[in-house]
This record gives C-alpha cells, sequence and structure tokens, in this order.
C-alpha cells in the first residue's frame, strides 16, 4: 500500500512539473506606466550611401578642366580635378564613387528624382537653383568670360560690340543667363559645351560664354582661342536634394578637410585649374 501511495506522489510531482515547465510566462506594466520600447530610428540619406557602398555622382563631363573625357590606357575614362574631388569625398565617407553623366541642364531633374545622389559639376551657387536644391560650402571662386578666336580680340572693345553677334552658349548655364544681358546679341543654345567648342571654330558662332576656369583652360591649351571680358564672379558648390542634412554636413566636413590637408591645392595644380579673381 505504501509502495501505491509513493508511485501516485511521484507521479503527481511529475505532472506539476511539467505544467509548470511548460506555462507561458507574460507581464503587464506597473500601475502608471505608460512607457514603450522608442522605435529605431529612420535610415537617412547617408545611412543608405554607407549600407550600399557606394556614392553616385551626377556631372556633364564635357567641361575641361572640372570634368571630361579622356583616353586612359586604351578606355574612354571621365576625369578631371572635380572629378577627383568627388573621389576623395567618397574616399573620406569610406565609400566607392560611382559616376552618370547627363546633360548639364538634367542634372538637377536627375538629383531631385533621386537618380544620383549628389551633383559636382561646375555648378555654380544661385539664389534661383536655391529654391530647388541645398549647396554645401563653396569650394570655388568662378565666373563668365567670353572666349573667342584669338585674331579677332580687337574687334571687341565692350559689350555694345557684341551687338548682332552670335553667342554661343550651354543650356542651363549662368553663361546663358549672361549671354541674354548683352543687348542686341543672338545666343545660340547647345546641350554639350564641347559642341559650343566645335561650333566657335568652325564659324556657327561668333564668340562663347563660359566659366572663367574653363576660358583659361582653352585658352593655354589652343593657340586660336583667347579670353576676352570677364562678365561675372560665382562660387561652385556641391548640390544635394532638400532637406539631406546629413549629407550635407558629410560633404562640409569632409570638403574643409580636403582644402586644409593640401589634397585640394594638388588636383588643382595636376590639372592647371585656374580660379577667377
Amino acid at each position: 500500500m505504501k509502495r501505491m501511495m509513493g508511485l501516485v506522489l511521484i507521479l503527481a510531482l511529475t505532472l506539476t512539473l511539467a505544467a509548470c515547465g511548460g506555462a507561458k510566462t507574460t507581464t503587464t506594466p506597473a500601475a502608471g506606466d505608460t512607457k514603450s520600447p522608442a522605435p529605431a530610428a529612420a535610415k537617412t540619406h547617408l545611412d543608405e550611401i554607407k549600407a550600399a557602398g557606394k556614392l553616385v555622382l551626377g556631372t556633364s563631363a564635357d567641361y575641361p578642366p572640372y570634368e571630361f573625357h579622356k583616353t586612359v590606357d586604351g578606355k574612354d575614362t571621365i576625369t578631371g580635378w572635380e572629378i577627383e574631388l568627388a573621389q576623395e569625398i567618397a574616399k573620406d565617407m569610406g565609400v566607392k564613387l560611382e559616376i552618370k553623366e547627363a546633360a548639364f541642364d538634367s542634372l538637377i531633374p536627375e538629383l531631385i528624382a533621386k537618380k544620383v545622389d549628389l551633383v559636382i559639376s561646375a555648378m555654380t551657387i544661385t539664389d534661383d537653383r536655391a529654391k530647388s536644391v541645398d549647396f554645401s560650402e563653396p569650394y570655388w571662386q568662378g565666373g563668365q568670360v567670353i572666349l573667342g578666336l584669338k585674331e579677332k580680340a580687337g574687334q571687341y572693345k565692350s559689350l555694345a560690340d557684341y551687338k548682332g553677334k552670335t553667342i554661343g552658349v550651354q543650356m542651363g548655364t549662368t553663361g546663358e543667363e549672361e549671354a541674354k544681358k548683352i543687348e542686341g546679341a543672338k545666343v545660340k543654345q547647345v546641350d554639350k559645351f564641347d559642341a559650343v567648342i566645335l561650333d566657335l571654330l568652325t564659324g556657327k558662332v561668333d564668340v562663347v560664354i563660359c566659366g572663367y576656369t574653363v576660358g583659361k583652360n582653352y585658352e593655354k591649351n589652343n593657340a586660336k582661342l583667347a579670353t576676352f571680358q570677364q562678365l561675372s564672379s560665382e562660387l561652385n558648390g556641391v548640390a544635394f536634394r532638400k532637406g539631406d542634412k546629413e549629407l550635407v554636413a558629410a560633404v562640409n566636413a569632409s570638403l574643409a578637410k580636403i582644402k586644409s590637408d593640401g589634397r585640394l591645392d594638388k588636383m588643382v595644380q595636376k590639372f592647371e585649374a585656374e580660379a577667377s579673381k
């Protein structure tokens, strides 16, 4: 009988332990405790760039010495001092640079449409553009100049001498805006700047308006060309989508380092880029 009672007790204990082991534990907040776990912070555009491991640059590679095509080791390559600037920014961010080329006047639409992360393309900081995009701190002093055939330089002493002349410009640039200010001049707009230069050399336009740094570059490298009047002074900056404050801050920090540690000076000297006065 005792043995039977012992077996009953053992069985009862086993069932009790099994029931306890399988039970689910739930907790309820203490009275007055209304706190809930904080939601995970939303990923920023900068977070997404770092997670992807690449920074997508929008540029118009037809504007030497800023950015242009060159055959390197038998391959068509986009190079220029601003391309190296973009590469250094990507390096500082710990990612690779991917270049996406487009016509200059489509760069801001491409940026807004999220097809590129930022734009570096000798872009002047203007109030009108700032309505659509945000800008970094300025990194270059530019401006607009008139570029023409050296043999005709004596014909143009003042802006009045351009009356009735045809001025070639790249669409969407501040050079186009300056050309429209010249009274009596005709303006021919072209998508690519190398086509503007071709028009000048073949007599389809009388002069062109371009960035100071670009004009001086053509003057150095083509004996037929010379810069005439300087029309403006401008500042170049990196363009971003509106409100992309984390990426703007990261690029501004990188630009400050690139200027202070001598990297900017080296790339400018390498490509013989001349800033305006």
